[in-house]
């Protein structure tokens, strides 16, 4: 059964589309270089691009850096894009004096503002310049939503360090600093309608755009074997991959199982005592570090004449400090080491009714401290877990992989969390792992943003050869 979609559903904006100035690297298409996904950074963005460009020097000559019919575009034009897109790549950490990464920045740049021409040039075309009414009021919606969601989005970044600020409070904070910042409900809502023709010629692209379940099931398929190939034999870029960059995964390395918790916290005077040591420990770690020239020693380099002829530290005071920090490590790891013997009796408890037909999944609800295994999938199938794994505290992730059978139950095992009761659950299959409704929804919507890209590619590659666009990026300074 074919699908057809009728707007771009998956919230893409223009600007992801047609590679505005300060989008990010992602594609050779400009189109999916992306500036942060709000307007309201959007805005940000091209007034401080804006300004900063201002105070540059004028070029002493400014060539033509793309030939294209009906008109040329200039250096300095084509330096708001250049510039910005420059320095985003250096906030991102790339080596804008490597070679290979400054070409990619310099065509990039030129092949978006190129874009933005040609798209500007099919606007006028098919007359889709026209704001009506009811894009008026659909602007004026889109920003309401857009402006309070930058105030949900920044609120945190305001709230004091007792984090007693309440939500009133913290969002008069945020508009105070929209208004210093001259950001306005009313900014947003111009940059919608700006917006709106491009995204009209957008949707004109990919109107007849359909995908059908053979289409999903395809990409899907596409997807487990790429993974495979890429994490069949190496568990920890998997995590890496998983728990800190948030990928997607649709496929499972082989030696996964699926284990469950229950979780003792300490109780709270010990939890107290184990804050204050961490707390002290942490302040000789400071003085330690202090005494051995601080951060610009740690680093390497020192050139802060400051460091550079401060007295040598003292060996005896050195040595001392680091006693200071052994004995207090010791002290930490000898209060941990009470732990158990504080949760005796509730350890007894679990036992006793594990012995007496108390489930498990019982257990965790009547006992555990592990947020964690409240919710799905985690639930019922467990933390997938495997030997080489690198997201778990080491003796928890020890503890469940020195489990010999589905069903056996761990004796109390003692980490930097607390006391883990650990089930062995299952073993968890290698392979495609299996969809649940909000994946397969959004796995679809993946397919069709997809496809929905390459039509808009075919396209503008049509318009390109129509306009006969030639870069010259060389000529970027």
């Amino acid at each position: 059964m074919n699908e057809t979609s009728d707007q771009n559903q998956n919230g893409q904006n223009t600007d992801e589309q047609l590679g505005h100035p300060g989008a990010k690297h992602g594609s050779s298409k400009m189109r999916n270089w992306i500036i942060g996904g709000l307007a309201l950074v959007f805005i940000i963005a091209v007034v401080a691009v804006v300004v900063w460009i201002g105070v540059r020097q004028a070029p002493v000559s400014d060539p033509v850096v793309i030939n294209m019919k009906p008109t040329n575009v200039t250096l300095s034009e084509a330096a708001v894009y250049y510039n910005s897109m420059l320095d985003d790549y250096a906030q991102e950490g790339y080596d804008t004096t490597d070679p290979d990464v400054l070409s990619e920045i310099k065509t990039g740049a030129l092949t978006a503002l190129a874009q933005r021409k040609i798209a500007d040039l099919k606007i006028e075309e098919l007359q889709l310049g026209t704001i009506s009414e009811e894009d008026q009021l659909k602007a004026q919606q889109d920003a309401e939503t857009e402006f309070e969601n930058a105030i949900v989005m920044y609120a945190p970044f305001f709230q004091n360090e007792d984090g007693t600020l309440t939500d009133a409070e913290l969002r008069a904070a945020v508009e105070e600093y929209f208004n210093e910042q001259q950001i306005t409900l009313e900014n947003v809502k111009q940059y919608y309608l700006s917006d709106m023709p491009t995204q009209k010629l957008l949707e004109s692209i990919y109107a007849d755009v359909t995908i059908s379940n053979e289409d999903i099931a395809a990409d899907y398929l596409a997807r487990v074997a790429e993974q495979k190939e890429s994490y069949e034999n190496d568990v920890l870029n998997y995590e890496v991959e998983r728990e800190y960059y948030g990928t997607d995964m649709v496929y499972m390395p082989p030696g996964y199982r699926g284990v469950r918790q229950i979780l003792l916290a300490a109780p709270e005077d010990l939890q107290a005592k184990l804050d204050t040591l961490q707390s002290e420990l942490s302040v000789l770690q400071e003085e330690f570090f202090n005494l051995n020239g601080g951060a610009a020693l740690n680093s390497g380099v020192v050139t802060d004449p400051a460091v550079l002829h401060a007295p040598t530290p003292d060996p005896a005071a050195v040595a001392a400090k680091s006693d200071e920090i052994d004995a207090k490590a010791a002290e930490i790891e000898e209060t941990r080491a009470g732990i158990p013997a504080a949760l005796e009796e509730r350890i007894q408890e679990i036992r006793d009714k594990l012995e007496s037909g108390s489930t498990f999944a019982e257990l965790i609800e009547q006992y555990g401290a592990d947020p964690g295994m409240t919710e799905e999938p985690a639930k019922s199938a467990g933390y997938p877990v495997h030997e080489q794994s690198i997201i778990y505290d080491e003796a928890f992730k020890n503890g469940a992989m020195a489990l010999e059978n589905i069903g056996d139950v761990s004796e109390p095992i003692l980490s930097s969390f607390g006391v883990h009761i650990i089930e062995y659950t299952r073993d968890i299959p290698e392979g495609a792992i299996e969809q649940t409704e909000a994946s397969k929804a959004a796995f679809r919507d993946e397919v069709l943003i997809n496809k929905q890209n390459a039509a808009i590619d075919a396209q503008f590659d049509i318009w390109t050869k129509e306009y006969e666009v030639v870069l010259h990026p060389e000529l970027l300074q």
